[in-house]
């Protein structure tokens, strides 16, 4: 339990910790998604993904073949109200979860602002 002093009556308030890490909302999507960079040995990678949630600070995707946490990487989004027009995020890999043929993949994202494509 965290803590907090009630700045009134001097008091100590004990509030539940919780497990959410996040500070920004999230957003459940089915979006198209590539990821493009290179490894730490500077091997690259080039891959097609589906997005499956989003929020301004990073995202989570499935990707068959990922490379390890911390590697660098654009990540590409197809929106969906507009088929041919893609934005574009700096990332870098913060967590991977599950097996193969399917992976999950937690990204954050180095800039707020993504650039806007149109092939």
């Amino acid at each position: 339990m965290k803590k907090h002093h009630a700045a009134q009556t001097g008091r100590v308030i004990q509030m539940p910790r919780t497990s959410e890490r996040r500070s920004s909302r999230r957003f459940d999507v089915s979006w198209d998604a590539a990821v493009k960079g290179a490894t730490d040995g500077g091997a690259t990678f080039d891959e097609q993904g589906s997005l499956s949630n989003i929020s301004s600070t990073g995202a989570y995707l499935s990707l068959a073949k990922p490379p390890s946490v911390g590697a660098q990487m654009e990540l590409w989004i197809r929106l969906p109200m507009a088929k041919d027009n893609w934005m574009k995020y700096p990332a870098e890999i913060v967590r991977i979860e599950g097996e193969p043929p399917r992976v999950g993949v937690a990204v954050r994202f180095h800039t707020i602002r993504p650039s806007f494509f149109k092939p």
